[in-house]
């Protein structure tokens, strides 16, 4: 009798503790489902749709790419840089052939010139596609001579003709100040990064979404599932220690 009283003290109290700590786990996640249930409903008292979230974190949870900007070739009142293979002159994106990374960039009283991996594009001041020329090696650097483009390449130099047409073999120069590129600085990045990136994402969506589990995919689904059975499982466990208690009640009286 009293090997099977203590094996059933062991099993009350072994169902204690998991009760115990099931509860204390399940709580936070409840907390969170309570507090998330009455902001969705009333999304429009809180005005939860006019409100965005702009989270690197949350961005990349929904698969939202962080575009980073390195380096680029400062103009004197504008920055020139790639932001995810497009090209912007400023906050002005700039039309492109295709994409080719950036090597340098220079600029006349009238155009702008744009040194690619493979050649060279040409610009009005404002940012209007004017022609591109291709060179037959990879490009690394930029210069202007005598109002004349040439371009650096590893075993020789290209420049362009007058009328900037066509690019031609030109003897290697010692003297010439090559154009690269630089570290693009945060006061200047930041801004255009926080401009591009638009408002965010709707507050709405995420609450609704981490309430049901659905920002973080699958996983939080299966997750979400698994909260629910921990519930069925604390509601089994809590019932059976409430009857349990009532029992022994009875056995007393």
């Amino acid at each position: 009798m009293k090997i099977e009283k203590r094996r059933k003290t062991n099993y009350i109290v072994l169902l204690l503790k998991l009760h115990k700590y099931l509860g204390l786990f399940v709580f936070i996640i409840l907390f969170w489902l309570a507090i998330s249930g009455i902001m969705l409903n009333h999304t429009t008292e809180l005005a939860l749709a006019d409100k965005h979230v702009k989270s690197h974190l949350i961005s990349s949870l929904y698969g939202i790419p962080q575009p980073e900007i390195k380096q680029g070739v400062n103009l004197g009142n504008y920055w020139l840089f790639n932001v995810e293979k497009t090209l912007y002159l400023g906050n002005v994106k700039l039309s492109t052939p295709d994409y080719q990374p950036l090597v340098g960039a220079i600029q006349s009283k009238e155009l702008l010139f744009v040194a690619r991996e493979k050649g060279l594009l040409l610009y009005t001041l404002d940012g209007e596609f004017i022609d591109s020329l291709t060179a037959p090696a990879p490009v690394s650097a930029i210069a202007l001579l005598n109002n004349l483009v040439l371009l650096k390449l590893a075993n020789g130099c290209l420049s362009s003709n007058e009328s900037f047409t066509e690019l031609q073999v030109f003897p290697q120069i010692i003297d010439v100040n090559w154009q690269v590129l630089n570290v693009v600085p945060i006061t200047i990045k930041n801004p255009f990064l926080n401009a591009y990136r638009g408002n965010g994402i709707m507050l709405e969506q995420v609450i609704l979404d981490s309430h049901s589990g659905r920002i973080f995919g699958k996983a939080g689904v299966y997750f979400m599932d698994a909260i629910a059975i921990l519930i069925i499982i604390l509601s089994i466990s809590g019932a059976t220690l409430w009857g349990i208690r009532k029992y022994r009640q009875f056995q007393r009286t």
